[in-house]
Formats: structure tokens, sequence, C-alpha cells
């Protein structure tokens, strides 16, 4: 069905997402409560490279790319806006990725296996939209990921 599969291996519980269209998970959380602050973190073993496999994405129907990350964590996007980070993540190894964002600080930052990689600067006055969609596994039925997560 390319529905993301449960994986048990050792220590961890994880998804896999079979790199098709149809595999993929899709949330319609209240955005409400982190509308002015948020971490996003995933641990994530890129089964292949290229084609920038999403690993999670939020878009609100006013706002694409709200928050946007890659398995191979060469860039993101947060607000809207994209950075690149310096780093492309190696295939069939596990890493850590975060987004953090704070809008009082105006700042997001990106950390790999927990070392800032990047931060950049967000507008004055943007908190994070609410009324949109979380795609885990894909960017709302476009490139997909295959990549298995664990659990933490």
């Amino acid at each position: 069905l390319g529905l993301p599969q449960i994986l048990a291996h050792d220590q961890f519980v994880g998804l896999r997402f079979a790199g098709e269209l149809s595999s993929y998970i899709m949330l319609k959380p209240d955005m409400q409560p982190v509308q002015e602050k948020i971490s996003i973190c995933a641990w994530v073993y890129p089964k292949k490279s290229g084609n920038n496999p999403k690993v999670i994405n939020y878009n609100t129907p006013s706002h694409s790319f709200e928050f946007l990350m890659y398995s191979n964590t060469h860039y993101f996007y947060m607000l809207g806006r994209f950075d690149i980070t310096g780093n492309t993540a190696p295939v069939n190894q596990w890493h850590s990725q975060c987004i953090t964002w704070s809008y009082a600080t105006l700042s997001a930052k990106f950390y790999y296996n927990g070392q800032l990689l990047t931060s950049m600067a967000t507008p004055s006055g943007e908190k994070l939209a609410t009324g949109g969609s979380i795609a885990i596994g894909q960017q709302h039925k476009s490139t997909t990921l295959e990549a298995r997560f664990a659990e933490s």
C-alpha cells in the first residue's frame, strides 16, 4: 500500500517511508501553542542521496514552508525563508537534526548531531502561522523520503 512501516531494531523503534507518493503521514495539529517558539528534531537514517528528501514539512493555506527539514541536512526552511547549513549527511548512517526558532530572539538555528551548524535571522513581528498541516515523509505529495526515523 505504500504506508510507512513500523520497524523494531535493537534499541529503536522507527518508521520507514518507502519513497512513494502514498508513503507519508499527514497531521493537522493545533499550532497555536507554538506560535512563538518551536523545536523540531528527528533521528534520520537516509537510504539514498539526491532529490532532497523531506523529513517534515509544515504548510498553511497562506504560507508554504513555515518549516521544512530535509534528510540530507544541506538546507532548511523556517517561516518561508531558507538557509544553507554547509553540511550534507552521509547515507546509511544515523544522524540527529533539529531546527529551533524563537519569536523573542528573531532567530532560527539548525543543529546536526548536537552541533550548531547555522543560524539565521527571522523577521520582526512574524509568528508561526496556524491552521496548516504537517507532512512527515514528504513535502505535501511531492518528493518523497526513503529513510528511517528513530523513536527517542
